[in-house]
């Protein structure tokens, strides 16, 4: 095919692009779907021979229709495959051990302990039992869950007022909270409630601001990107170092602590041990506004070291 060649000269080039921060959009091909069924083209792609051409060898040129399509198909083919295997290995296991083996992930909970009974529900699967299809059942109701009830489900959850997120007011985008991330199997619920949703086709709204995707990107976060999020509690931070006034420490009085509020509730935290006797300084104000940048980003950097990827 004509094309090919052009397109494998492209691909040989990508890996430099991330090094000079080269758009990645300018490469995308709009008009893909007039060109090819990508669900279809994937399929045939993970089923065809190494040598074969397919347009999903060059996925630098899928936008994000695209790739969402593509995403699609491989879900269905990795949750079919899941399905078949659970079923095959099933008549065996009855025979066995006199237990079938379900095809499905059932999540048995109840409204009022809707986490920990999720929690606990998880820990009975494996990662490759994730690729199941998931059925949510709650306790004392009939209803049968043909998807609306595990979008229900999910939006529960995901809801800040269960505590693995908060939302911030100004900005109405979500964040990792401080107080949830006690235990790696919190961390570990988080991740991989996130991925049932994805993977089950559940459209679910989780406002997070582009400081996450820098993560995911391993790009570091400062406080720039945290403007996003917070703009009013930046903005004080950038104050602080933008001051050029005299009676530096009588005019702020402050000293190495902060406060959040915490379901209702102000709290004061340490930036640093005996934060409670370190004055703020004209001195020590870069180390503060890094300190207090940190302390927003903390709970993301503990959730990420402790959550499935």
């Amino acid at each position: 095919m004509a094309i090919s060649p052009t397109l494998e000269s492209s691909q040989r080039l990508m890996p430099y692009n991330a090094d000079l921060d080269v758009i990645l959009r300018i490469f995308y091909w709009p008009e893909l779907d007039w060109y090819a069924n990508v669900k279809q083209e994937f399929v045939k792609w993970i089923m065809g021979t190494p040598n074969e051409f397919s347009i999903c060898n060059f996925s630098f040129l899928f936008d994000a229709s695209a790739k969402t399509s593509m995403l699609q198909a491989d879900q269905v083919v990795q949750m079919h495959s899941a399905m078949a295997n659970a079923a095959n290995n099933g008549i065996f296991n009855l025979f066995d051990y006199g237990v079938p083996i379900s095809q499905y992930i059932v999540l048995n909970v109840t409204w009022k302990n809707l986490v920990q009974d999720s929690l606990r529900e998880l820990q009975h699967y494996s990662r490759s039992d994730l690729k199941k299809l998931l059925k949510i059942k709650f306790q004392d109701e009939e209803a049968e869950d043909a998807g609306g009830v595990h979008k229900e489900f999910f939006m529960l959850l995901l809801d800040p007022k269960y505590s693995m997120f908060k939302e911030f007011e100004e900005s109405r985008e979500l964040w990792f909270a401080d107080i949830t991330y006690e235990t790696e199997n919190m961390c570990y619920l988080i991740g991989v409630l996130c991925g049932l949703a994805i993977y089950n086709f559940t459209i679910i709204n989780l406002p997070f601001p582009l400081a996450l995707y820098k993560k995911l990107l391993n790009k570091p976060v400062d406080l720039s990107d945290l403007q996003q999020l917070s703009p009013a509690e930046v903005n004080s931070l950038q104050a602080l170092l933008d001051y050029d006034g005299e009676n530096f420490s009588e005019t702020f009085d402050l000293n190495f602590e902060i406060s959040r509020q915490v379901f209702g509730v102000t709290q004061t935290l340490s930036l640093m041990p005996n934060g409670e006797d370190i004055g703020f300084t004209l001195e020590n104000r870069q180390q503060f506004v890094e300190l207090s940048n940190y302390s927003l980003v903390y709970p993301l950097d503990y959730a990420w070291d402790h959550t499935p990827s």
